[in-house]
Formats: structure tokens, C-alpha cells, sequence
């Protein structure tokens, strides 16, 4: 994890390797905004274990099970925020987790961190774990592929952010009696990222349609749903890139998966992808901003002894 040269680092990321039970794992990232928002992303990256036993069984008996579940964790970590103390008034945070099954991904999702599957489209391996997180303080479009090291990759989006000028999230929004507008400069014209106001006030601005906190929000449409979205995994499917937007800012989903699908391990992955990343953003301006960057990789590898079984390395 690097910090972007702002007082407090924002962004976490969440590793656990035995979610509920050994065949599940869980992978997230959440990056907070606001004054409070490290404590907002601190405390929803700590709550899913809990969360998730705080779930009434007849809930977790639904089917499909894993997108009930996700769902039920996401509202339960937003009761355990609004009872936390933390000011959730202009504080807030993204949330993403990935669960991994025996052959699936299900993704869930509030706000603009993103999850990319990397298909490896010549010579796949079988999908086993092997995992690395590296943290510090970028744009995707999907079905095209890149080619590093002989291997041609294609990237494939799980998860599609929730930027205010989405069609489906602006509808909401201004059916909750919010407005979607730039900022605007002396000369009236629209600058920056498009973002959420109260009709009548310029409040509070916010760049991201749904969002763990930011409470003044829920009255315009601003919502902690989380969006889902279930994979069914492949022999090719042999990387998953969850990261934060300092990642994704400046890099396409093509460029990341190229990135960590040349390099020798998860860990190596990681940390170039951060640092390409970071690259990017001291490439804009002469690097006066760089925003925090977070990125967790999980990668395949080979099955070990000819046993079955998945074995899994945090590296």
C-alpha cells in the first residue's frame, strides 16, 4: 500500500485465506474519501469475518447462497459502521470483495474499486491459489488482450464501477431528487469527474454513487447496495487483479492483467502493478498528486504431487 502524500492512507485491503470454510477464500479492497475515511475503510475491512457470522441462518439458506451472504455482509457492516462512533457525515468508503469458490468468483461491490480477471489464452494452467497483497498510498474496457512473454491475455471486468454518470445510477439518483454535474470553472464549463449534489446546495460533491458512509447522501440516492456479479471459473482463469482507483486511474484492465500476468509471482505481480501505477500518476502534472494505490493479486499455479486439492500461499 502506498499513500498519495495525504495525512491519513485510506485505502486497505482484505486477505482471508478460510472464509466460513477451507474450500472458500475472500479478497477485497476499500478506499476511503473524506476526513474519517481511513477509519471508514479500516473498520469495513475488518468487519466481514464478523459480519458474515452475524448473518441469520434462515438468510444464509437462501439460494444462491454466496450472493445472499456478500449482500447480508455488506449490510451488516454497515450497521457496525453507524454504531461505531466514527462521523459518517462527509466520510466514507468504497468496499469490493471477491469470493473465491471451488469454481466460481462472485464479486460485490459499492463504488469505484474494481476487480479483473486475467485469462490466460495459451498455456493454461489448472486454477489453484497463490496469492500476495501489496499495497500502496487507473480505466478498463473488456474482451481485448494483450500479449507479454508468449502468453496472450485477455482481460475480463467483474465489476463495473459506480461512477454518478452510469445511466442506471444517475436514474436513481435523480429520481431521489439528487443532480449528477462537473464542477465548473470561471467560465462555466465542466471540470472533473462528474458528481453527486443536492439539487438546490453544491453538497457535498461526491465522485462515487454508492458508498459505505457519506449519510447525508442516502437522502439523494446515494446507496450501500452492493451490486453482485457471479463468474464461473475456467482453466485459463489464472489471475485476479482487486484494486483500488489509484490503480485504475490511469492504467486500462488491459494493461494491469499484461503487468501482472509477465511477472514470475503474485507478489512480483503486486508490487508492479503498484508501481506502474504510481508511474502514471507522477506522469500527470509532473506527479503533484498521486492518490493512494492498492492492489491485491491472486494468481494459479500448478497443482503440487498429484493429489487434488488446492494448495495456497500467501506470499
Amino acid at each position: 500500500m502506498r499513500g498519495g502524500g495525504k495525512e491519513q492512507n485510506q485505502d486497505r485491503g482484505l486477505i482471508m485465506q478460510q472464509f466460513r470454510s477451507p474450500g472458500e477464500m475472500l479478497l477485497g479492497v476499500m478506499d476511503g474519501h473524506g476526513r474519517y475515511g481511513h477509519l471508514e475503510s479500516s473498520t469495513s475491512s475488518r468487519t466481514p469475518e464478523e459480519a458474515s457470522v452475524a448473518v441469520p441462518k434462515p438468510l444464509v439458506d437462501q439460494v444462491p447462497l454466496c450472493q445472499s451472504l456478500l449482500t447480508a455482509v455488506f449490510a451488516e457492516t454497515d450497521h457496525m459502521l453507524t454504531g461505531s462512533g466514527i462521523n459518517t457525515l462527509d466520510s466514507g468508503s468504497t468496499a469490493l470483495l471477491c469470493h473465491i469458490g471451488a469454481d466460481s468468483i462472485t464479486t460485490a461491490w459499492v463504488g469505484d474499486s474494481r476487480a479483473v480477471l486475467g485469462r490466460r489464452m495459451s498455456q493454461p494452467k489448472a486454477w489453484d491459489l497463490r496469492l500476495r497483497q501489496q499495497q500502496r498510498s487507473s480505466n478498463g474496457s473488456s474482451g481485448s488482450s494483450s500479449e507479454e512473454d508468449g502468453a496472450s491475455w485477455q482481460a475480463i471486468p467483474l465489476s463495473d464501477d459506480h461512477k454518478p454518470e452510469r445511466p442506471d445510477e444517475q436514474l436513481r439518483i435523480v429520481l431521489n431528487e439528487g443532480r449528477v454535474q462537473q464542477m465548473t470553472n470561471r467560465s462555466g464549463q465542466g471540470v472533473g469527474p462528474f458528481r453527486v449534489w443536492f439539487q438546490q446546495l453544491d453538497y457535498p460533491g461526491l465522485a462515487m454513487s454508492r458508498a459505505f458512509g457519506d449519510t447525508p447522501c442516502r437522502r439523494i440516492g446515494v446507496t450501500v447496495e452492493p451490486q453482485l456479479y457471479k463468474h464461473r471459473l475456467t482453466p485459463q482463469d489464472q489471475l485476479l487483479v482487486v484494486a483500488s482507483d489509484g490503480v485504475w486511474e490511469y492504467l486500462s484492465n488491459e494493461q494491469v492483467v499484461a503487468i501482472a500476468g509477465r511477472a514470475g509471482s503474485a507478489e512480483s505481480a503486486a508490487r508492479k502493478v503498484v508501481e506502474a501505477a504510481e508511474a502514471a500518476w507522477r506522469a500527470v502534472d509532473g506527479g503533484q498528486y498521486v492518490d493512494d494505490i492498492t492492489a491485491v493479486v491472486l494468481r494459479a499455479a500448478p497443482r503440487c504431487g498429484g493429489g487434488g486439492g488446492r494448495p495456497v500461499s500467501k506470499l
